[in-house]
């Protein structure tokens, strides 16, 4: 057998050649078809998933009228009104009442008559008058010594048929720009009542605005409009979608005066009027009652209904309500 270290120089002599191909083939680089397939990442064949589908709302905002006006059956028939309000809240499956001219004595019978899983949320409005030369305030109250008076904003809290349910973040009043009082005469300080709530996430704001009597030239119905605009952007900001409506005491096309602007520009730049297109009237001939969505709300169509308990009809919208895809900004208030 012949010595292992004679096959030595064979051996040196395969490495060498072996280490000659590698060099040759480095130095021409790799085929650009071979590199990319080296480096192509793995690409992901699951599904994009669907967005979920829109949240199903329905508003509804009236004028109650409770508080005594002659013209109004409601201010002696508290009991029927109350019955009526919860009875067009089940027919039309509510979910947010917004209710204007309201008088707390009659708020128990109104949460019987809706039933568990609703909650309200009631302000007192307050008037301003000047005495002795003094700016002095006072809140309102339904009829001489009466019980308060003032805005409420119902909201459903449950709603088994759709497999949800909601908790309140919060409720507030918002005062608006109001007219100055004149003398001894007592003048209404114009107000808002807000929710957000969560799950979905919403916010509401049910508003009562000045009178044209009490504001011929519009200058401050559109500052009040302006307001309520602030805080729907205000909600968007954080997260909650917004819907506004309520008595606005002004026609769709009426301008401040001196002015081409209309005194609702401000909500219609906002977005949708539920009935925008077709004008119904609320409030004897005219249209005074509204509900404007923003962004993430999307109206479906409204009705106008009448009662012989109130001088306003009610205004119902069907809604479908986006899910807001930064949840980041939900914990600001």
């Amino acid at each position: 057998m012949a010595p292992r270290w004679r096959s030595l120089p064979v051996v040196l002599a395969l490495v060498g050649s072996l280490t000659a191909v590698a060099g040759a083939t480095a130095s021409t680089g790799w085929p650009a078809a071979d590199r990319s397939a080296a480096v192509r990442p793995v690409e992901s064949t699951a599904p994009t998933p669907a967005p979920p589908p829109p949240t199903p709302l329905t508003v509804l905002t009236w004028n109650v009228c409770a508080n005594g006006k002659v013209r109004c059956l409601a201010g002696h028939q508290h009991r029927q009104l109350a019955s009526a309000v919860g009875e067009a809240a089940r027919s039309g499956s509510a979910d947010v009442l917004l209710l204007q001219e309201m008088c707390a004595d009659l708020l128990p019978a109104l949460e019987r008559s809706l039933g568990a899983g609703w909650k309200l949320h009631f302000r007192q409005a307050s008037t301003a008058a000047v005495r002795r030369g003094t700016l002095v305030d006072r809140p309102v109250t339904c009829g001489t010594g009466g019980d308060r008076y003032g805005q409420a904003v119902a909201v459903r809290l449950a709603a088994p048929d759709a497999g949800r349910s909601s908790t309140v973040h919060a409720s507030w009043l918002v005062a608006l720009p109001s007219p100055k009082p004149v003398g001894s005469r007592w003048m209404e300080r114009r107000s808002a009542v807000c929710v957000r709530l969560h799950a979905p996430r919403l916010q509401v704001c049910g508003a009562h605005l000045s009178t044209p009597q009490q504001d011929p030239d519009g200058r401050v119905r559109a500052a009040q409009a302006a307001r309520l605009a602030a805080e729907a952007r205000r909600g968007h900001e954080r997260g909650y979608p917004t819907i506004i409506g309520g008595d606005l005491n002004t026609t769709p096309a009426t301008t401040v005066t001196g002015s081409r602007r209309q005194i609702l520009q401000p909500l219609y730049d906002l977005g949708a009027d539920c009935d925008l297109g077709r004008m119904r009237p609320t409030f004897g001939s005219i249209k005074i009652d509204y509900l404007f969505s923003g962004p993430g709300v999307t109206p479906l169509g409204c009705t106008v209904t009448p009662s012989p308990l109130s001088d306003h009809r009610m205004v119902s919208a069907r809604y479908h309500l986006r899910p807001d895809p930064t949840p980041e900004r939900h914990d600001r208030y």
